[in-house]
């Protein structure tokens, strides 16, 4: 029997300096972190809960976390790994792999740069790879994507991408194209990188939107717009 597709975060282990680094111009090197952080904990909490309510999950680290953080993350129901691989496409490759092995449909790699990423969305995202067997990703207003799934070893899609870049997204579409698999889309999101997906982000929050899925981070914000 194969099982339910899993949705694994992609995150980065806070580190001082090294984190949101295109937000430090703009927050400096504390109020980075900070951001990080809290983006980090507002998207563990909300994967925490998809698991709660029964629906695999794991956690990918850059590197091997504190144990404050592995106890923070560690429950019943959601584990922790180390990402593996020379660069983000082989790291993702790597996750999308393991979770095939283990009988998985299909796995979507959920980046904790986007912690307001609506549940339709990335549950859209899920159903659409799973069910047509393919790729397929969240597209992000830079060109990337804020969440990438497959239900095959991804490898052949990421091969000579630029990571970073403003086409990655449309290089991993005509790879699909080139390899003869279905792709699938979402309508788009963003990820939090620049002062003005901050200024986006507390601008929906005056509403009753996705930015309240996010509250430590919503905080942060209003931290950095107090100066």
């Amino acid at each position: 029997m194969v099982a339910e597709p899993v949705v694994s975060l992609f995150a980065r282990v806070p580190r001082r300096g090294e984190v949101k680094t295109r937000l430090i111009p703009a927050v400096g090197i504390d109020g980075a972190t900070a951001l990080h952080t809290a983006m980090l904990k507002d998207s563990l909490d909300r994967l925490r809960a998809r698991a709660a309510a029964g629906h695999p999950c794991d956690v990918w680290f850059d590197v091997s976390p504190p144990k404050a953080w592995i106890r923070a993350v560690e429950t019943r129901e959601l584990r922790w790994r180390t990402q593996v691989g020379a660069d983000l496409g082989e790291r993702m490759a790597h996750a999308v792999r393991e979770a095939l092995q283990v009988g998985r449909r299909a796995a979507v790699i959920w980046g904790a740069d986007s912690p307001t990423l609506p549940a339709p969305l990335l549950q859209d995202l899920l159903d659409g790879v799973a069910t047509q067997r393919g790729a397929g990703a969240v597209p992000a207003a830079d060109g990337g994507f804020v969440a990438f799934a497959a239900a095959f070893d991804p490898s052949a899609l990421f091969r000579g991408t630029a990571w970073g870049g403003a086409q990655v997204l449309r290089a991993t579409r005509e790879a699909a194209t080139l390899e003869a698999r279905p792709w699938f889309e979402t309508p788009g999101w963003y990820d939090l990188d620049r002062a003005e997906d901050l200024e986006r982000l507390m601008r929906e929050s005056a509403g009753e939107g996705a930015a309240h899925e996010a509250p430590l981070t919503l905080a942060a914000c209003e931290r950095w717009l107090r100066g």
